[in-house]
């Protein structure tokens, strides 16, 4: 398993233990939010500045998040990759109301 695997495993689980979504991640890490998708799929590399920016939008120290990343590269947490996330219900757009005939 990869690193940035690992990385991705732990902002996923964090995120979710704080009951955010990736946009209010992004959001208050100033990220695309694509980019948090491909972060916690392992399909980004996070350089030092985002460790840092992820860090404070998690509401941990840097070292904080790199030990979590450091105990599941080292099995010392319950690494499980196929965890399937909590089911959060999509919100109900509004309808429509604007009269759009010329």
């Amino acid at each position: 398993m990869r690193a940035q695997d690992h990385f991705g495993w732990v902002l996923r689980r964090r995120r979710d233990d704080l009951g955010l979504t990736q946009r209010e991640i992004a959001e208050r890490s100033d990220f695309d939010r694509s980019y948090i998708a491909d972060l916690e799929r392992g399909q980004a590399h996070p350089s030092l500045g985002t460790i840092l920016r992820l860090a404070k939008a998690l509401k941990l120290t840097p070292a904080e998040l790199l030990q979590q990343v450091d105990e599941a590269i080292q099995g010392d947490t319950n690494y499980q990759p196929e965890r399937k996330r909590p089911h959060r219900p999509r919100r109900e757009r509004e309808p429509d109301t604007s009269d759009s005939t010329p």
